[in-house]
């Protein structure tokens, strides 16, 4: 027997004794939240009712070929032993994971903000967009001054306002206008595994793990990324970040890494990352960062294409 038919073999062996043990919990696009989540004819509709019902040590399966809103922060396992693990199930595309709103269509969407004037606003409630994706073309340049707006398709917020500058009414021009917003594509804990995800059209990180804000000394360790790709990942602004005590002079700056690890007093982070793939990131491909220290990161294979590493 080869060490690859072993793995998978060992594979099939933790996938059922998960749903032996009732910890398997489905996802899909048609799905109903009102639902026991156990079979793929029951499975759940959305990523915040996977966080609350997913239990410690489960396994979270996402339908291939579907793409899902919001930010994953599953419990992570009781041990390195027993991680929680998130991945799909089904043939297709990888499932994706967004943070991406579409604008609303229609000429009345969208308002001028005087006759003649290319610049044109919308209503959006997140005070901090990434990017916008127009026709499927990633459109990055964000002013934080709605009047320096000024080239075909920059953008600022503000006021709860989302400002383009558009030589016409943007629903006029564009089929579909989609903007990526500040949250993160998966924010973990320990014990926990992503496999055969694809992090897409995120405004914030593709994967936070640490900075907890809760317990500065809390370890965070055992973390694989496996087979996940990350495209048009950050471009939010870092909220609150001129206000920290060791920046001088505001500044304003925009963020987000595929993979970040980050801490506060120290953290330690024990994490695979395999076959991660990265294109487009506002910042870098991985990150480690904070007032902590890092021990037994492993990479194995995948690219960063059009990013970095920190």
């Amino acid at each position: 027997m080869s060490i690859r038919e072993l793995c998978l073999g060992l594979a099939a062996m933790l996938s059922l004794c998960s749903a032996a043990d009732g910890l398997e919990r489905y996802v899909s696009a048609e799905g109903d939240d009102g639902a026991d989540g156990r079979t793929p004819e029951t499975a759940w509709r959305t990523i915040a009712r996977l966080n609350e019902g997913l239990p410690a040590g489960g396994r979270a399966l996402l339908r291939c070929g579907d793409a899902f809103r919001g930010t994953i922060r599953v419990k992570g396992g009781p041990d390195t032993a027993h991680p929680t693990v998130v991945t799909s199930y089904g043939g297709g595309a990888k499932p994706v994971i967004t943070s991406a709103v579409r604008l609303p269509e229609g000429t009345n969407a969208w308002t001028a903000l005087s006759e003649g004037h290319c610049i044109w606003r919308t209503p959006l409630g997140n005070p901090a967009p990434g990017v916008l994706i127009v026709d499927g073309a990633v459109r990055p340049v964000l002013r934080y001054d709605y009047n320096d707006v000024n080239r075909m398709w920059d953008f600022a917020c503000a006021d709860g306002w989302l400002y383009v500058h558009a030589t016409n009414n943007p629903a006029l021009l564009a089929r579909e206008v989609r903007v990526t917003v500040n949250e993160h594509g998966a924010w973990l804990g320990s014990n926990t595994e992503l496999r055969g995800l694809r992090f897409s059209e995120i405004g914030a990180h593709g994967v936070v793990a640490g900075w907890t804000g809760r317990d500065p000394r809390r370890f965070v360790s055992r973390l694989l990324v496996k087979d996940c790709d990350f495209d048009t990942i950050g471009g939010s602004e870092l909220l609150g970040f001129s206000r920290q005590a060791h920046i001088r002079t505001p500044i304003r700056v925009r963020y987000g890494n595929g993979v970040e690890l980050g801490g506060v007093l120290e953290v330690k982070a024990q994490l695979d990352i395999a076959a991660l793939d990265v294109f487009f990131a506002i910042d870098f491909g991985f990150t480690g960062c904070g007032a902590g220290y890092f021990q037994n990161l492993a990479f194995f294979g995948g690219g960063l294409s059009g990013s970095g590493l920190r």
